[in-house]
């Protein structure tokens, strides 16, 4: 079944995200440990990433990228050359082919927004994407819900997110409207206080 309890070439483990967490092997190949101990999927991967969503990014010997499940079979086709951690929320993941920079879904649908030429990671269900000079942002069907127009922007923390216009910091919410009009020299992250 492929699975292993023999640890005993494990020489890191690094930290848990839903249940397996990223090893590397003497032979500085990678795999995925379980919170037993034992091994659920060997190392075979030149590099990982972490599970979110169910999937990983796995890197083969021949440097592509692709998606594995928590079983290490391959979900999306090892075809890109970088890629990050799909989104909670959106169920997407950044990812490049060639030079170029798009979505994937777990499917492994691929999915651009039109005339983006540069996108961020999802972050409170929106990505930035920049068109041109400006920036905006788009949602997890890669559709523009607030048009690029900014000069410099934050990720979206708990509805909102700061940005820059005429060199001045602001804040607007999902729906592009100000919450607080760009007076500032700078705005930082946004935290949730409990």
């Amino acid at each position: 079944n492929g699975k292993s309890s023999s640890v005993a070439n494990v020489v890191e483990v690094k930290s848990f995200n839903e249940g397996l967490a990223p090893y590397r092997a003497m032979d500085k190949l990678y795999g995925f440990i379980g919170t037993n101990g034992e091994i659920v999927i060997p190392a075979t991967f030149v590099s990982v990433g972490y599970f979110s969503n169910g999937l990983a990014w796995a890197k083969t010997s021949d440097k592509s990228i692709g998606f594995i499940d928590k079983s290490g079979k391959w979900v999306i086709e090892h075809k890109f050359n970088a890629a990050k951690e799909f989104d909670l929320v959106v169920g997407a993941a950044r990812v490049k082919m060639g030079d170029n920079w798009m979505f994937v879904r777990k499917n492994g649908e691929p999915f651009m927004a039109n005339g983006a030429t540069a996108y961020g990671d999802f972050s409170d269900g929106l990505a930035f994407a920049r068109k041109g000079e400006k920036i905006g942002f788009i949602d997890g069907k890669g559709e523009w819900v607030i048009e690029a127009q900014y000069e410099k922007v934050r990720d979206f923390q708990s509805s909102f997110t700061a940005v820059r216009v005429n060199e001045l910091w602001g804040v607007i919410d999902k729906k592009g409207e100000w919450i607080c009009q760009p007076k500032f020299a700078d705005i930082k992250n946004f935290k949730r206080i409990p």
